[in-house]
């Protein structure tokens, strides 16, 4: 297997002014496929109270509306449907629900084991419980445990700590030789996001990818989105919970393998400010601390694109920064004084990186300053047009008029708004 590593610019052009300056360069990232080895499938899945909501389909929900068992009612000024009384047991236990739709997919998961594969399977609430843990060999067992996943006592919380800390000591159970996945499944606003990105960062130095499925409206897309993109994994949301299992299938596909990572490592004297994943998905940036390498983890796909930003000192000339590919090449990344155009595609990027970051920073503040949000949300939309993605335009105007007239988000729209963003590709030609 081959690793290629391309800028574009080869070099940078750097203005001859008596002032630190920002730089722009695409890293290009390209190698062959290769098959991965045997998996530990790890399913870290959020069994509390809001995932058991019972789903009642339009069939029945027709019937409970003849019978006078909903009605119409106005909540915070807006039409919603309530039940006139509560659900009988019986009718309750035959629902699907969330959980029951995840409950599915981890049955169809165990199915497809492969020979050298292992499982386990996590659940969290208030807590986190180990539920199963074994290899592909006992999957009548694992599969009666998956059957016992809705007898667990959960709570109301979403204590995704407590899930990541247990998850990374189902992996130290388990044979290193395997390549660990993890697949995070929550509908929660979960609790104390840097503490989660902390536990996940252990999980990624143990070779772990994680990908993560957000379901309905309330679940947090920054920190789900964060740990999909720190850690090579898919980050995926789900509005029709019937769709879980789908997704699920769809984020264990086998894929092929690059080097698991690529290292900038920028000069003395220089900053690397920011490193934006631009393909196969347009990720959340990083910003590492001042002087300090960037170690970004890759997916499955054979090509990837990358923006870095960086702070060069006054008058600088030689090796700006350093990358290298794990398994692959090491190639200097290079300044000197010219004033060549930048490319036309580096421009793109550019405006791509910044129009979503403006949106998340718009998205993040909107529930204390809406005004403000609103302003950015604008400004990301005329970005977002001047790119040619009208659609992404179009709902992220919405959304800034919707915090006009209201004050708040549709928090729903904001993250279908946050994860098509995401699928946004730049032009080839710039």
């Amino acid at each position: 297997m081959s690793t290629r590593l391309t800028c574009v610019p080869a070099v940078l052009q750097i203005a001859p002014l008596a002032i630190p300056q920002i730089a722009y360069c695409l890293l290009q990232i390209a190698g062959d496929v290769a098959p991965v080895a045997a998996t530990h499938y790890l399913f870290l899945v959020d069994a509390s109270q809001s995932m058991r909501i019972p789903i009642a389909d339009e069939a029945l929900f027709r019937q409970l509306v003849q019978r006078g068992g909903a009605f119409e009612t106005l909540v915070d000024g807006v039409p919603v449907w309530q039940l006139a009384e509560a659900l009988p047991n019986e009718l309750r236990r035959s629902l699907p629900s969330a959980l029951s739709y995840a409950s599915r997919a981890l049955h169809a998961a165990l199915e497809r084991l492969g020979a050298q594969d292992h499982f386990s399977l996590v659940a969290f609430g208030d807590g986190a419980t180990l539920v199963c843990s074994g290899p592909a060999s006992q999957r009548a067992e694992l599969a009666h445990a998956i059957d016992r996943i809705d007898q667990i006592d959960a709570g109301t919380g979403t204590n995704m700590v407590a899930g990541l800390a247990h998850a990374h000591s189902a992996l130290r159970g388990a044979p290193t030789t395997l390549r660990p996945h993890i697949l995070l499944i929550t509908d929660g606003f979960a609790e104390n996001h840097a503490a989660c990105e902390e536990q996940a960062a252990v999980l990624v130095a143990a070779g772990a990818t994680i990908s993560t499925l957000g379901v309905g409206s309330e679940f947090h897309e920054l920190l789900l989105t964060t740990l999909a993109d720190r850690s090579g994994g898919q980050a995926l949301m789900v509005r029709d919970v019937a769709r879980i299992p789908d997704l699920v299938a769809a984020d264990l596909q086998p894929a092929g393998s690059l080097p698991r990572s690529v290292t900038i490592t920028p000069s003395a004297g220089v900053q690397l400010r920011r490193v934006t994943p631009l393909r196969p998905v347009l990720g959340t940036p990083r910003e590492p601390a001042a002087g300090e390498p960037a170690r970004i983890v890759l997916n499955g796909a054979t090509a990837h694109e990358i923006l870095l930003e960086l702070l060069l000192p006054i008058h600088f000339s030689g090796c700006a920064a350093t990358i290298e590919a794990v398994g692959g090449n090491t190639i200097p990344l290079l300044a000197r004084s010219g004033s060549t155009p930048p490319p036309a595609r580096l421009v793109a990027a550019v405006g791509a990186a910044t129009a979503a970051r403006i949106q998340q920073r718009a998205l993040a503040r909107a529930a204390d300053d809406p005004h403000g949000a609103a302003q950015q949300l604008t400004a990301a939309a005329q970005r977002f047009a001047a790119l040619g993605a009208a659609d992404l335009a179009a709902a992220a105007r919405a959304q800034a008029q919707q915090l006009t007239a209201t004050g708040r988000l549709d928090q729903a729209a904001a993250k279908d708004l946050t994860y098509a963003t995401r699928r946004l590709q730049i032009d080839e030609a710039g």
